[in-house]
């Protein structure tokens, strides 16, 4: 799951890591002119390498009813005990896992 959530949570914290972002670009040997782009590619390449090893976007076992119990123990892990730089409110939480409902 941590793998399909990666380029969410990747695009959640570019605005306030732009730079950071950018910097991982370059250690992996992406090239761009600027910071923005840099992160935008990182992000990208990302999105790629999961398709490249065939993670899925979606689960195919996530239903609606699992969502309340999915959210509620994300909160109570990560609130307020990991140092990041944004933290999810529970609607912004509920909505990542909604995303991975299947099509």
């Amino acid at each position: 799951m941590n793998a399909i959530i990666l380029p969410r949570v990747l695009d959640l914290y570019r605005p306030v890591h732009e730079t950071r972002l950018a910097e991982l670009a370059r250690v992996s040997g992406i090239e761009g002119t600027d910071e923005a782009e840099l992160a935008d590619a990182f992000i990208a390449k990302v999105r790629a390498l999961n398709v490249e090893f065939g993670i899925p976007t979606q689960l195919d076992k996530l239903q609606v009813k699992d969502i309340p119990q999915i959210v509620e123990r994300a909160m109570d892990e990560t609130h307020w005990n990991y140092a990041v730089p944004v933290y999810m409110d529970k609607a912004e939480t509920e909505s990542m896992v909604r995303d991975m409902l299947p099509a």
